[in-house]
């Protein structure tokens, strides 16, 4: 029945991060059921797949590529980004995740090409993209985007009185991958442009892909004062969990030592730091402990 699949799933992602269960089973098992018909079992199955997505070695990544693209490619194909008449709840909430996934992690560039298209047709018009899907539709734009593209958005920001079409504007810019643009990103985030309540997604950009999070964590390393002043006394301790993505427990005694004493003057922020430190060792140690599995299972798809 769909609870004893849910169950079941629940059950297995538990086993995993308690270390009891290694997570290549779990991918077989969300290989088993990611054609499901039910969106509760396919979003299960989805998580599943995503979580090894930056533990993924770079010589696996076409690998991790195709294992995607196997898995849901051709139900995003059929579900397209645009919704149809009569279309259940179900599948109106299940689009956007899926297809971002096959998109971006499944590397399929047909729908991305799509998505930039709708992407542009959107910001010209304000229409011909669901009201559920423009996040995602931009963010797979921004993902493949180039400085054209970011330089709209950065105008349409800046120009907006709308805050929800300017927080979608900066998100956007937040998902773009190429080095240079996210160095201009992070360079706006310190800029009197936006409030880094708003533009605090162009930080956390910086460390969405595994790859540019040296670039984010050298950012921080220059301007924590800075970033520290920009923000609300009540929200400066959580910066020490912009250091939880980074997943590498040989940075923590650099961390301590230069951001020690600078997050202990916040209210909270001994607390906040201890907490952050132990998510980033826990990563750590739970990446070491899955990522033979995760390399063996990729090297047969």
């Amino acid at each position: 029945s769909l609870p004893e699949r849910i169950g079941l799933l629940g059950d297995i992602n538990a086993l995993v991060l308690s270390g009891d269960v290694p997570k290549s089973q779990a991918l077989e098992l969300a290989a088993t059921l990611a054609k499901d018909k039910h969106r509760q079992i396919v979003d299960e199955t989805l998580g599943a797949v995503d979580s090894i997505d930056d533990m993924v070695p770079d010589a696996l990544r076409g690998n991790y590529e195709r294992f995607v693209r196997t898995l849901y490619g051709a139900r995003a194909r059929e579900l397209t980004w645009r919704s149809k008449p009569g279309e259940d709840a179900n599948t109106k909430q299940l689009r956007p995740r899926l297809l971002a996934m096959v998109a971006i992690q499944g590397r399929d560039t047909a729908l991305a090409k799509e998505a930039q298209t709708l992407a542009t047709t959107w910001l010209d018009t304000r229409k011909g993209v669901d009201a559920e899907l423009i996040d995602t539709v931009l963010a797979v734009a921004g993902r493949y985007g180039n400085q054209a593209l970011f330089d709209r958005l950065h105008e349409l920001a800046q120009k907006t009185d709308d805050r929800d079409d300017r927080a979608r504007f900066l998100a956007a810019m937040g998902s773009f991958v190429d080095p240079a643009i996210v160095r201009q990103a992070l360079a706006i985030s310190l800029t009197d442009e936006f409030e880094l309540r708003d533009s605090a997604a162009l930080l956390q950009g910086a460390f969405a892909d595994a790859h540019n999070r040296p670039i984010g964590y050298d950012f921080i390393k220059t301007n924590f004062d800075k970033i520290a002043a920009k923000l609300p006394e009540l929200y400066r301790p959580y910066l020490a969990y912009s250091f939880v993505p980074l997943c590498d427990d040989s940075l923590v005694p650099e961390i301590e030592k230069l951001f020690g004493a600078k997050i202990a003057a916040f209210n909270g922020g001994p607390r906040a730091m201890a907490q952050a430190l132990e998510q980033l060792k826990l990563c750590a140690v739970q990446r070491k402990a899955e990522l033979p599995g995760v390399t063996a299972f990729l090297k047969k798809q």
